[in-house]
């Protein structure tokens, strides 16, 4: 269980331990909690209860943290939408009903993940090509929306609403 103080320390297993994944998930939760600026390095590592030279084992900076909390949220998202929504016969209904139930599922970390994209992107907080990646998997995000919409309705669609009130 995670706890909502930066000063207490996040309940994991294997307390000392220290992995990718729980540097990741008390990263994310300390950058959503405290922003990236005051977020240190030796703050997590005191969360996880390690050394900061640790975190250097697995990340050689904050901004390559930031950049794999940010890249695994984005891989998570299209992950979830590959496996449950990107089949040939998909419509925009089930495009939209896949992406909100990935967000509903995952509603913390979701709002965790906008949170920093958007410290990432209006603070320059990553390097060019950084964001360049980061930018592509938004794109897919997007793409798949596009592609569903460039599709058209399905045969026998019917509109619920007039078509008549849907235009300017």
């Amino acid at each position: 269980m995670l706890t909502d103080s930066a000063d207490e320390t996040t309940e994991l297993p294997e307390a000392g331990t220290i992995t990718r994944t729980r540097i990741l998930t008390v990263g994310r939760r300390l950058f959503a909690q405290q922003g990236y600026g005051g977020t240190s390095m030796a703050t997590i590592a005191k969360a996880l209860k390690n050394s900061a030279p640790a975190l250097y084992w697995h990340f050689e900076s904050k901004e390559a943290l930031l950049f794999a909390i940010i890249e695994d949220g984005m891989e998570d998202i299209l992950a979830f939408m590959d496996e449950n929504g990107n089949e040939p016969r998909l419509r925009l209904r089930d495009l939209i009903t896949t992406y909100t139930e990935y967000q509903l599922e995952r509603s913390e970390d979701v709002a965790a993940h906008s949170l920093l994209m958007r410290q990432a992107q209006d603070g320059h907080l990553l390097s060019d090509d950084r964001l360049v990646v980061i930018r592509a998997q938004q794109r897919r995000v997007y793409r798949m929306f596009a592609d569903v919409i460039a599709k058209g309705p399905p045969e026998n669609f019917t509109c619920p609403i007039p078509l008549s009130r849907c235009s300017r």
